[in-house]
């Protein structure tokens, strides 16, 4: 049972998850592993143990024996992963790993990336990963670690004022960034740590790879 502050929960969703080694890397021993519905499916190729099953199952056909389950009717007013992120709160946990949030269903993808302020509201680190992105909410100010040469896009989600950078090719020095520009796309890592900083408004951090 996740009733450790310290402790992450990581949430499979049923989304895309490619390079099964890479998600592997990702995990570790005590981490506690929320499902949510058919991304029990992602845990079960993994050959990962989960210890809470989440979700209507209109994604899972068979509910595994063996598992704890909360089971929640079809008609609702939560996603799948909405519900895992609350399952795992009540459980104690502060710390999130969304896996399976990204794919081919943008209406999903949106409303799991948008997940991330319910966490950080909470005071809560989270982050999504795929094959291809990492993906944070700014919280005033974040440290990145990553190669040289590395792919970091700022978009905002709202306005954001006062934008300052370090570490990348393509500074900024407390500006703004406005919703629906793309000014702070396909930025570069010109070491292997960079700051981003903001006064205000709400800013997602993805360090992208093709």
């Amino acid at each position: 049972m996740c009733d450790n502050s310290t402790m992450r929960c990581v949430i499979f969703s049923g989304g895309r998850i490619d390079g099964i080694r890479q998600i592997k890397d990702l995990l570790h021993p005590d981490d506690f592993i929320i499902a949510a519905d058919g991304g029990y499916l992602h845990a079960q190729k993994l050959g990962h143990r989960v210890d809470l099953l989440v979700g209507d199952f209109d994604s899972l056909e068979t509910v595994p024996d063996g598992v704890p389950v909360l089971k929640y009717p079809v008609k609702k007013e939560v996603t799948d992963t909405e519900i895992a992120l609350f399952a795992a709160r009540e459980r104690g946990c502060d710390r999130f790993l969304f896996l399976g949030c990204t794919g081919s269903r943008l209406d999903h993808t949106l409303a799991n990336i948008f997940l991330l302020k319910n966490c950080r509201d909470h005071g809560e680190d989270a982050v999504i990963i795929d094959s291809h992105n990492e993906i944070r909410l700014l919280n005033r100010k974040m440290q990145l670690r990553k190669p040289k040469g590395s792919i970091v896009s700022l978009i905002p989600v709202t306005g954001c004022v006062g934008v300052t950078t370090t570490g990348l090719a393509y500074p900024l020095n407390g500006e703004t960034l406005f919703w629906g520009s793309a000014r702070g796309v396909s930025n570069v890592m010109v070491g292997d740590t960079a700051t981003v900083r903001a006064e205000s408004g709400e800013l997602l951090v993805i360090a992208a790879r093709d």
